[in-house]
């Protein structure tokens, strides 16, 4: 008898040290009916405030398997831990919560990436769910080039309570409307800081959702922050070597990069011309017919002209299209044009969309450059500075000459 109850006093304290691990945020996994999928498509949870009440949960979505080395399993990086330590699971949360994304994921155990539409691409696959909200020392959560994914929210299945009839407004929707400002010296800022993150569409949805300042700037290349007003001191933008998920730069070492929250102004319309049209041009008029008596008598037609040689109709010359400079393995810097990046279809190869995003740029006059990616993202510029850095993720950039 004694063995038996040091047995089951073993698992009861078990139990209740992973029931405290859970404390804050729940993690359901009771999602295995095709009802459930729908019924959690239509009913999200996005506006609870985070760890205000025990009701905060997420839904464990599975684990998938990455079809490529190279390829992000939700297109939003949001952190990652710099030591190579596991990521935490509440630490991608908040993240998620704060960017007001539906979706996020643990990849290759360290980094965290959002989005509001689920993996798409990834084969379900097997890999362990150790990881917990809270402790200093986190358990693995996935493994490498697999993704473990979570939505927020508890998971929905047959029988599971009806959605409200009237949602929460959703969010305004990203427009990617920004604009580079320039590079300045990161020195006496009147700002916050919102979080870590290489992208500049996710610094920006950051400060939409938390900063609310009319600029955000990210400096060494990570960190991404709200300004209330423009730092002091504008440098060359060569100092801002390090480049964000875009191309456009990511600010460095005691330099920051500011965008607006808004699209770039139109250029105005040129001056009207100081100089007055030139005044037209008499006709110039035309030699009397020769008198009748005094006209001379055409020679007589030739045998070449009597037989003209068969007649070739020769074909129009192709029309000159724009000319390409490119480079594989980068990005470019420079400002983006409105409503970019584009998604190309995933159901295509690498080559064919690689030849519509060029074919994008090259009917667009505005479009000075695209680079492509291995996540499908077609992004057009309507300025280039330059090529920028190596990106694992990057399969093409070129410029218009």
């Amino acid at each position: 008898m004694a063995p038996r109850a040091l047995v089951c006093l073993g698992l009861l304290l078990g139990a209740v040290g992973y029931a405290s691990a859970l404390a804050g945020l729940k993690i359901d996994q009771y999602k295995d009916d095709a009802t459930a999928t729908a019924t959690h498509a239509k009913w999200r949870t996005k506006t609870r405030q985070l760890l205000q009440t025990d009701e905060d949960s997420v839904c464990y979505e599975g684990c998938f398997d990455a079809p490529d080395a190279q390829t992000d399993p939700l297109p939003v990086f949001l952190v990652g831990t710099t030591d190579g330590s596991p990521m935490p699971l509440l630490t991608c949360y908040t993240a998620a919560l704060e960017a007001n994304l539906t979706y996020f994921a643990i990849v290759d155990v360290t980094d965290c990436f959002g989005g509001n539409e689920m993996v798409q691409g990834w084969a379900p696959d097997t890999c362990p769910l150790d990881c917990v909200p809270d402790g200093a020392q986190p358990a693995i959560c996935g493994a490498i080039n697999k993704a473990s994914v979570f939505s927020m929210g508890l998971c929905q299945y047959l029988g599971a309570p009806c959605a409200p009839e009237e949602a929460p407004p959703p969010p305004p929707p990203l427009t990617f409307d920004y604009c580079y400002d320039g590079c300045y010296v990161a020195a006496d800022l009147d700002s916050d800081e919102l979080n870590t993150t290489t992208s500049v569409a996710a610094c920006q949805v950051l400060n939409a959702n938390g900063g609310s300042a009319d600029l955000f700037g990210i400096t060494n290349g990570t960190e991404c922050l709200a300004l209330y007003s423009p730092p002091a001191e504008k440098v060359d933008n060569l100092l801002c070597d390090l480049p964000c998920d875009e191309g456009t730069p990511c600010g460095a070492d005691g330099y920051i990069a500011v965008y607006t929250m808004s699209a770039c102004p139109s250029p105005p319309p040129p001056p009207p011309s100081p100089f007055p049209p030139p005044p037209p041009v008499p006709p110039v008029a035309s030699p009397p017919p020769p008198r009748p008596d005094t006209a001379i008598s055409p020679p007589p037609p030739t045998i070449e002209e009597l037989n003209p040689p068969p007649f070739e109709e020769s074909s129009p010359p192709p029309p000159a299209g724009p000319v390409f400079r490119c480079k594989e393995g980068i990005a470019l810097w420079g400002v983006f044009l409105p409503n970019t990046p584009v998604k190309l279809n995933p159901t295509k190869s690498q080559a064919e969309n690689q030849a519509h995003c060029e074919e994008l740029c090259a009917d667009n006059d505005a479009c000075q450059g695209y680079y492509y990616k291995t996540t499908q993202w077609c992004f057009q510029m309507k300025e280039v500075y330059s090529f920028g850095k190596e990106y694992s993720t990057a399969i093409i950039a070129c410029k218009k000459f």
